[in-house]
C-alpha cells in the first residue's frame, strides 16, 4: 500500500507511480541512492534528502517487504552544521595550539637570553677593551652560560636583588646604570621591570657601545612608567626589531602594557604598565 507521500516521491525519483514496491526499490533506489547501512539508503532530490529502509514483515503465511521512506532534510542539514562548527572549532583548538606552542617557544628563548645577557656582554665587553678575562674568570662565565642554558625555567629572586646584581655587574665593567625612583611593590610586575631593563642595559652595551644607562621608574594608583635611555651610537638608519625587543614586548604584554622606541636625542625605550586594582597600595 502507499501514501499520496510515497506517489509524490516516486514521480520526483521515477516520474512515474510505480505499484509494485520491489521494483521500485531495485530499479530506482539502490541504483541512485547512498547505501547508509542497516537496510537503509539515502536518496538526494533537487529539494531534500530521503531515508529508504525496508523490513521484512509477515503478512498472514506471506513475508513481504515493507519500504519506507523518511524525509531527513533538516536532520542531515543540522547534522552538517554541526559537522562543520565541529571542524571549525577543531581548527581553532590547533590554532590555539600552535599560538601557545609559539608563545613557549619564544619565552624559553627569552629566558635563555636573558640569563645569558650579561654574561656574554661582559665577554664582549673585554674584547672590545684589549683586557680579556682571566682564566678563572672566563671559566666561570663559561660554567654560568651553560648553567643558564641547561635551565628551562630559571628561578626568580627579589626583583630589588635582581636589579642591585644587574647594577653591580656592570659596575664591575665600568658601565653605569643610574637609576631614578623606586620599582613598585607589587613582585611580579617589579620582575618584569627589572627583566626588560637587563635586557635594554645589555642591547645598549652591546649594540651601541654604551657606557651609561639610565633608568627612569615613575607609578600613581593606575600606571607604572619605566624609560630607558644611554649614550649609545645612534645607528644610521632605524633599528631592527629583533628577538631581545620582541622578548621584551611580550613581558610587557603579558600584564596589558604596551613598550615603545624612540631615537631622538637618545635611543629612549618607554613602558607603560597597569597596576592591578587592589595591589597599587602596597
Amino acid at each position: 500500500m502507499q501514501n499520496g507521500k510515497m506517489q509524490e516521491l516516486m514521480r520526483k525519483t521515477a516520474g512515474r507511480v510505480l505499484y509494485n514496491g520491489r521494483m521500485y526499490f531495485e530499479t530506482v533506489v539502490i541504483p541512485n541512492a547512498e547505501d547508509s547501512g542497516g537496510n537503509s539508503y539515502l536518496y538526494r532530490i533537487t529539494d531534500g534528502e530521503w531515508l529508504y529502509t525496508t523490513k521484512n514483515i509477515g503478512v498472514g503465511r506471506k513475508a513481504v517487504i515493507q519500504l519506507t521512506a523518511t524525509d531527513v532534510t533538516e536532520q542531515n542539514r543540522k547534522n552538517l552544521l554541526l559537522q562543520r562548527k565541529q571542524k571549525e572549532l577543531n581548527e581553532f583548538v590547533d590554532r590555539i595550539e600552535e599560538v601557545c606552542r609559539s608563545e613557549e617557544l619564544l619565552r624559553v628563548k627569552t629566558e635563555i637570553h636573558d640569563t645569558q645577557n650579561i654574561k656574554l656582554t661582559t665577554l664582549l665587553h673585554y674584547l672590545r677593551n684589549g683586557t680579556p678575562p682571566t682564566g678563572e674568570s672566563y671559566n666561570a662565565i663559561k660554567e654560568s652560560i651553560l648553567q643558564s642554558i641547561s635551565q628551562t625555567a630559571p628561578t626568580l629572586t627579589n626583583p630589588k636583588t635582581m636589579l642591585e646584581t644587574i647594577i653591580r655587574q656592570y659596575g664591575h665593567m665600568g658601565i653605569m646604570i643610574q637609576i631614578s625612583g623606586d620599582l613598585p611593590p607589587e613582585q611580579e610586575l617589579s620582575a618584569v621591570l627589572v627583566k626588560i631593563l637587563r635586557e635594554a642595559a645589555a642591547n645598549a652595551v652591546k649594540h651601541g657601545y654604551a657606557n651609561v644607562v639610565t633608568v627612569d621608574i615613575t607609578y600613581n594608583e593606575k600606571t607604572v612608567v619605566m624609560r630607558v635611555t644611554d649614550n649609545s651610537v645612534l645607528p644610521p638608519k632605524e633599528i631592527k626589531e629583533g628577538g631581545g625587543i620582541a622578548g621584551m614586548r611580550l613581558y610587557t604584554e603579558t600584564l596589558g602594557g604596551n613598550l615603545t622606541t624612540g631615537y631622538s636625542p637618545r635611543f629612549t625605550l618607554t613602558v607603560h604598565i597597569p597596576r592591578k586594582e587592589g595591589e597599587s597600595n602596597g
